[in-house]
């Protein structure tokens, strides 16, 4: 009995593992490479393959790798038996033995077993490839480079032993002395052997396989209309912003006093202001506003600290003090929608009423403060406009050529992709801040290095290919790509041309000089201020650098009139109220809480998403590959 179970036990491991599928190997017991490089620079090969195969593989593969401009020619595919027979391959259908296909472009496959054969078992055949290598060498001046790895490191089988043998045609000569046979093994997978000889044509004229790209002298000329194009444009661009006065620079501070404050910028309400120095109407204005209307008894503010859980924030509450009849114009408009529900509000009844539709309170008073500011300054526009007409018109021939040279040249798609991918973030970006740039008057040059800036990251690496000839592209390719840089170029610096006039330009460096004189005024610990202008700080969008002085120096002696009220808007050259940081209409701006936040708060509106008051192996070399077995 126990022999019986013993027997049946041993049967039963048996045909289990005769049921589990045969494991899988594939390697190489050699590989032998015998390359002749021709005259004209092409490179004839033949590899020949012993594969030793365990398991169900259908076949072998052998994948090329080429690099850009390089192109294959494959002759042939021969079995060869253990007599030495050679048996050509086929091309045709791959369910048949002995025929083989183009998987794509650079994959070729074989038959060696029918699905219905048994498995491989250590079964060794070979293979010969022939085939010939288009433009495998590198021009490097006056000699040439081959950069070639003559085996295929991604496999994954091993190598046992490998032997290449290369020779050479007059006229080549070799910078080296080549070895008759280079022998090795074994090769692990994701190891190829790269082989670099430089190399000298001893012969007039050019090889006719090996790709040049753009001659030097058509490269050195598309480089130099590059950058002379740039330098013009640029040129040009600092001429015309500097007759309208944008380069000049801000009046110092030692020329700002009172009298000069009260002149040109105290004649104006704060919210036009805040509106005219940087052309945009935002949070800053609409906080300028409920300010000025507070400091002219139009309204009372308090604000009130509401604690959660973990956090604490300010909260503005604000109640109407005059008739709804006696607002005007926009204040009337910004009223009735801030006070929606009687004679009070705050930042938290916005936001819940608006919560589901969205509220943007500078839209109540941005189409009125741009009329009131379009004379300011004199007329204004008086600049000519930009044209775009020859950026178009060079974009549109630079796009034509890129497109002939592939047509042309089909494989140069992926520098003309490059070009035109890293070409088009580019010019986005550039426009965008160009646009940000053009109603600059302050730090001008800044603003201009802020595009100008990511111009040179496409116009620079341009400029470096044409005259190091790094990249063998066409002519053809590198026109286009230069001409769509220089029309980049000419289009970011038209958007970023003023569209104002000399007077309107004069006036809002005036109110810059004004903004930059309270912001360094503000760093001092006893600032040269009034309580009374605290207004025209929201407007210049200085709230926060109150408070930071507010936090730092308020409470030193001498600068602590909290109880002091606000002038009116008539009052900025009488000599009541020092600066105490906002003074008491607004508690102080930042004593227990900061009205100039909770105001920008309410200012900032609702988005209508909102709700309440939350929210290996062949490096650079040609060549290589892979093989294996499918």
């Amino acid at each position: 009995m126990m022999l019986r179970n013993a027997i049946l036990l041993a049967l039963s491991f048996s045909l289990a593992a005769v049921a589990q599928p045969q494991a899988r190997d594939l390697h190489w017991r050699s590989i032998s490479v015998d390359a002749r490089l021709d005259s004209e620079g092409r490179l004839h090969v033949a590899e020949r393959q012993q594969m030793v195969f365990t398991g169900d593989w259908n076949g072998g593969e052998r994948i090329f790798n080429l690099r850009m401009k390089q192109s294959l020619d494959f002759e042939r595919l021969t079995r060869i038996d253990d007599s030495g027979e050679e048996h050509p391959l086929s091309r045709g259908d791959l369910s048949v033995v002995d025929h083989y296909d183009w998987g794509d472009s650079h994959t070729i496959r074989w038959r060696s077993r029918l699905p219905s054969d048994p498995p491989f078992e250590r079964t060794e055949i070979s293979y010969l490839l022939q085939y010939t290598l288009n433009n495998v060498l590198i021009p490097r001046g006056d000699h040439y480079l081959l950069d070639h790895d003559f085996l295929f490191p991604d496999r994954e089988g091993v190598i046992e032993k490998y032997a290449i043998r290369l020779s050479v045609d007059p006229p080549w000569q070799a910078g080296l002395s080549i070895p008759e046979s280079i022998s090795g093994g074994p090769l692990p997978p994701g190891r190829g052997h790269v082989l670099i000889v430089p190399l000298t044509y001893a012969a007039p004229g050019r090889p006719r396989a090996v790709w040049f790209g753009a001659g030097a002298w058509q490269r050195y000329g598309l480089g130099a209309l590059l950058a002379l194009a740039v330098a013009y444009l640029y040129a040009l661009f600092y001429r015309r912003e500097k007759s309208l006065g944008r380069f000049e620079p801000l009046i110092p501070a030692r020329e700002i006093d009172e009298a000069w404050l009260s002149s040109n910028v105290f004649s104006l309400v704060p919210e036009v202001v805040g509106a005219a120095w940087d052309e945009s109407t935002g949070a800053p204005e609409v906080a300028a506003v409920l300010a000025r209307m507070v400091a002219e008894g139009k309204l009372e503010s308090e604000i009130r600290r509401k604690r959660s859980f973990l956090f604490a924030r300010d909260v503005l509450h604000l109640k109407l003090c005059v008739d709804r009849s006696e607002l005007k114009g926009y204040e009337r408009d910004l009223i009735k929608a801030l006070f929606f529900s009687g004679d009070t509000t705050d930042t938290d009844s916005v936001r819940k009423h608006y919560g589901s539709k969205g509220f943007d309170p500078a839209s109540k008073i941005r189409e009125p403060l741009k009329e009131r500011i379009r004379s300011l300054g004199g007329e204004g526009r008086k600049a000519p406009q930009p044209t775009w007409k020859t950026a178009v018109v060079l974009a549109l021939i630079g796009l034509a050529l890129l497109g002939a040279s592939v047509w042309l040249q089909f494989d140069e798609i992926f520098f003309v992709g490059a070009v035109f991918l890293c070409g088009i973030n580019a010019c986005i970006w550039a426009m965008v801040f160009a646009a940000r740039s053009r109603d600059a008057v302050a730090n001008v040059r800044r603003s201009t290095a802020s595009f100008s800036a990511i111009l040179f990251f496409i116009v620079v690496p341009i400029l470096f290919f044409l005259f190091s000839g790094a990249l063998r592209v066409s002519a053809w390719a590198l026109a286009g790509a230069t001409l769509l840089c220089i029309a980049m170029v000419r289009g970011a610096l038209e958007m970023a041309k003023s569209r104002q006039g000399a007077d309107r330009i004069r006036f809002r460096k005036k109110l810059a000089a004004a903004r930059q004189w309270f912001g360094d005024e503000l760093a001092k610990p006893a600032p040269g201020l009034r309580d009374e202008w605290y207004p025209y700080l929201l407007a210049f969008g200085l709230g926060s650098d109150v408070d930071r002085w507010f936090k730092a120096y308020g409470g030193s002696e001498g600068y602590s009139g909290m109880g002091q009220g606000i002038g009116s808007s008539s009052s900025h050259g009488s000599s009541a109220g020092r600066w105490s940081g906002g003074g008491g209409a607004f508690g102080g701006a930042g004593a227990s809480a900061s009205w100039a936040a909770a105001a920008g708060a309410m200012a900032a509106g609702v988005s209508s998403s909102s709700s309440g008051s939350g929210g290996g192996g062949g490096g650079g070399s040609s060549g290589g590959g892979g093989g294996g077995g499918w």
